[in-house]
């Protein structure tokens, strides 16, 4: 382009003497800007230079970048991209368990899949089921879920222009009178307006480590979810049990308040016919105050653990007993199918959880160390250029059309070190980030053997006091015959009920014990997330919506083939190990009345499940 000025009274010496009227001077107007003429009319060639600049520097960059054959065969390796490579960290663990027990551990492949059904309780499933549809927890996991799928969207629009819009702009201004320069006009305007875009292609891996990681953190927000659905069965199986165990340990501390209110009535009759002294009845009455004030913390504990299943139930706290009706301590079988150690790696959605959140923080290395390179991005603009002030009909003008190409890269080169810095930032969080997934993997085989134990030798306990109960009640029975006749004093009635009372308290505990160690058990080798599957009716979609549903399904499953294990000790299906006879409940005591199935309209929220949007 070229700058064409009229002529002025002061270029006098560039004019020829003679002057006509048609070359006499003109006072000085604006400069305009036009193409030259002879200029040849060449569409693309704004493109082809901006094109052969990004290959200059693209060929620059890798020269200086990339002059290690190591550097460029990585580079190359990890397609195009900058950064670590993931792999899934080692970890520990036993190739069996600890107990020797195999009479009550069996080490086939685990039934954990709807679990809850083996202690035959048709209200626990009845419970397992509304917890899963309306517990509010559950449903922050699932809009988890949702967040981490729209962040990833955010994530792989960078691979396309960064920024574009319409621009327009306009702009005046007025100069004054300046000997130094002359020729400029005393007012300046200029508009421009149409498309602007700018690109930077991704010749690093920056937006595909991001995306990467987004990926990654997709993939263990499913898994939170699953997470929080094996912890809210577990712990609802474990408060209805707690419930059925405290209403047993109520129903057994009443039956003694009678048995020893009727110790008491004796005692005073053989007091008032002279046949036994003062101090076998103060024996009786303080025998029946102390099993009378057992009832006090057994009815709180019994609220209290209602009131936790109602939170578990999406509901607000109330008791439970009239709608849930009266029922036993649920029976569990004596024998257990857990499978090996090494299927908690493919199983426990924490360990699982762990190992993405590791594999997205690996990722963003990558994205710290591609600011060690330069950013190539290309700029363009489409659009109407003007400078003539009040010629508005130029903005359509084909003259005024104007289209760039520009290629520009920035290279952050004096950083003071804050790159490598945040380089080493990122990769501490990595090493921790692995660091975690190991002790969760520990953690797990912990769990597992803690329940284990716990569940056999419950067990063990159950029985010796269930023999200790039967052999009580006998000599109850005896010493209050000896009592009535006579042949003793109160003081052997005051002691064998009073073990009585103690004896039949710990029964019930250790029968709740073995059904919640049970639990135990399931909830570490969780267990259960895989019982569900989405309705078919979005009406009656539960926690999360369909489309998350359907995303939990799809997501990455860890088999023994990525972990390099042998094909056997992958979970797989199989049927169910025999179960053996349940521990029964002494069959001189009363059980506690069984109730009908609860329906699940019975615990309904007032408007209904609450549903995501």
């Amino acid at each position: 382009m070229r700058i064409q000025e009229a002529s002025s009274p002061w270029n006098h010496h560039s004019l020829p003497h003679r002057t006509s009227a048609r070359c006499q001077p003109k006072p000085p107007t604006a400069l305009r800007l036009s193409m030259p003429r002879n200029a040849p009319h060449t569409p693309g060639r704004p493109m082809v230079a901006a094109l052969r600049c990004v290959r200059l520097v693209i060929t620059c960059l890798l020269i200086v970048q990339l002059a290690g054959c190591a550097g460029l065969r990585q580079w190359v390796r990890n397609g195009y991209k900058v950064g670590p490579s993931y792999s899934r960290p080692a970890a520990a663990f036993e190739a069996d368990w600890v107990g020797d027990d195999t009479e009550r551990i069996d080490s086939s492949p685990a039934q954990t899949k709807r679990w809850w059904t083996i202690f035959g309780d048709p209200v626990l499933d009845d419970l397992i089921e509304k917890a899963h549809r309306q517990n509010l927890d559950l449903r922050t996991t699932g809009a988890r879920i949702i967040e981490a799928r729209a962040q990833r969207s955010i994530a792989v629009g960078g691979l396309f222009p960064q920024s574009q819009g319409l621009t327009g702009a306009y702009a005046y201004g007025q100069i004054d009178n300046c000997r130094f320069l002359p020729l400029l006009p005393h007012d300046l305007s200029a508009w421009a307006t149409g498309l602007q875009a700018s690109w930077e292609p991704d010749f690093w891996g920056r937006y595909r480590r991001t995306i990467e990681s987004y990926d990654a953190n997709l993939t263990a927000a499913v898994e939170g979810y699953r997470d929080a659905l094996v912890l809210l069965l577990a712990d609802v199986a474990a408060n209805y049990i707690t419930l059925r165990t405290y209403e047993q340990r109520i129903a057994w501390a009443s039956r003694n308040v009678n048995i020893q209110q009727g110790s008491l009535q004796l005692a005073e009759i053989r007091f008032a016919k002279g046949a036994a002294t003062a101090i076998d009845s103060h024996q009786a009455r303080a025998n029946l105050a102390q099993t009378q004030a057992m009832l006090a913390p057994l009815e709180i504990g019994r609220r209290q653990t209602c009131h936790q299943l109602c939170i578990l139930l999406g509901i607000p706290p109330s008791d439970l007993a009239a709608r849930l009706g009266k029922g036993t301590i649920p029976r569990p079988p004596l024998s257990v199918a857990v499978g090996v150690p090494s299927d908690l790696l493919c199983r426990r959605p924490d360990v699982r959880q762990a190992e993405r959140e590791a594999a997205a923080q690996c990722a963003r290395i990558g994205v710290a160390k591609a600011d060690y390179y330069p950013r190539v991005a290309l700029t363009g603009f489409t659009g109407f250029v003007g400078y003539a002030p009040n010629d508005l009909q130029s903005l359509v003008d084909s003259s005024s059309l104007v289209a760039l190409a520009l290629p520009n890269f920035q290279w952050n080169l004096l950083n003071y070190g804050r790159i490598a810095s945040n380089v080493q930032v990122q990769d501490a969080r990595f090493q921790q980030s692995s660091l975690q997934y190991r002790q969760t993997v520990l953690t797990a085989a912990r769990e597992v053997e803690d329940g284990l134990v716990a569940y056999v030798q419950s067990q063990h306990q159950a029985r010796y006091l269930q023999e200790g109960v039967a052999a009580t009640e006998q000599a109850v029975k005896l010493v209050i015959v000896q009592f009535k006749g006579g042949a003793t004093d109160f003081n052997r009635v005051y002691t064998t009920q009073g073990a009585l009372v103690t004896q039949q308290d710990q029964l019930a505990v250790a029968h709740g014990n073995i059904a919640i160690n049970l639990v135990q058990i399931f909830r570490a080798l969780g267990g259960g997330w895989d019982s569900f599957s989405p309705p078919a009716d979005q009406s009656q979609a539960g926690p999360i919506p369909d489309a998350i549903a359907a995303e939990t399904a799809a997501a990455e499953t860890i088999t023994a083939d990525d972990l390099g294990l042998p094909v056997d000790v992958t979970p797989t299906g199989g049927p169910r190990p025999a179960e053996a006879e349940s521990i029964p409940p002494p069959q001189d005591l009363p059980a506690v009345e069984s109730a009908p199935p609860l329906t699940v309209s019975a615990l309904e929220e007032p408007d209904g499940p609450i549903a995501l949007p």
